[in-house]
């Protein structure tokens, strides 16, 4: 799995789907691989109506100096001496409002792929690529990873959580992209986490685990989505595209907005 454990997982969906992922996956992906691999820790710490306010805060000081540009725009929320822990929410604006802008991070993406790929001159106006010959023997070899650690997390048994925190630890969250799309699976990664630990995981600080928080709350698109929405709401008008993944995304191509969208963007548009 050396692809896997040197990539970041929106670089191995870009090469593995033809395609750049949408924003919001960027973030999503971008946050959990941080988390998964122990750059970042994410808990909680009081509430509000009820609800848990989530904070993240940076465990590897050492990780900035070494992070990719994508990266960076989480982490250098942590360039200062100052030990500081932010709010979830804030975060997720923050990296948005610098990060969506001229598309900006998706480039970034499309940026590190580049010795893979290839764009023609309408690619390039749709944002669109094709993977060259290096790219097409990477693709392969990421698809034998990824579907040997799916057939890892199969055979795991319940008793063998350590496996699977040492799995995420190697490869971050391209173990959630290898599992995205088998519930049963992503059940099992989370209900690892819960056991492997368990007995932190309501600390008298009232602090939570990542298997608490960062699996219940970020892949499963709860406390997460409800944060990115609230912060697109602010910025643009067609929300409705943010949320369901349609729309009017302003993704497409390396310049702004989608053309020829009406009220809505019913029918969907941009690179997403």
């Amino acid at each position: 799995m050396k692809n896997l454990e040197k990539m970041s997982p929106t670089e191995v969906l870009a090469i593995t789907s033809g395609q750049l992922p949408a924003f919001k996956e960027c973030v999503k992906y971008t946050l959990q691989d941080l988390v998964l691999r122990n750059h970042l820790n994410v808990y909680t710490e009081g509430s509000e109506d009820g609800v848990p306010i989530y904070y993240v805060e940076i465990t590897d000081r050492s990780r900035i100096e070494s992070c990719t540009p994508v990266e960076y725009r989480f982490l250098k929320l942590y360039a200062s001496d100052e030990e500081i822990a932010w709010p979830l929410k804030d975060m997720i604006k923050e990296v948005v409002r610098n990060g969506r802008p001229n598309h900006a991070l998706r480039k970034e993406v499309r940026e590190a792929i580049a010795p893979y790929i290839t764009r023609s001159f309408w690619q390039k106006l749709t944002g669109g690529y094709t993977l060259n010959r290096q790219g097409e023997r990477l693709h392969a070899e990421l698809t034998r990873e990824l579907e040997a650690v799916r057939k890892l997390v199969a055979e795991t048994g319940e008793d063998e959580t350590e496996k699977l925190a040492a799995l995420s630890s190697a490869i971050g969250a391209n173990l959630m992209v290898a599992i995205s799309t088998d519930t049963e699976l992503m059940g099992r990664v989370e209900s690892a986490m819960r056991s492997q630990h368990g007995e932190r995981m309501y600390e008298t600080s009232d602090s939570y685990t990542m298997g608490d928080v960062f699996l219940g709350a970020i892949v499963y698109d709860t406390v997460f989505d409800s944060s990115l929405n609230s912060c697109y709401d602010a910025s643009c008008s067609e929300t409705s595209g943010w949320s369901s993944g349609g729309g009017c995304s302003g993704d497409a191509g390396d310049g702004g907005g989608c053309s020829g969208c009406g009220s809505g963007c019913g029918g969907g548009c941009g690179g997403d």
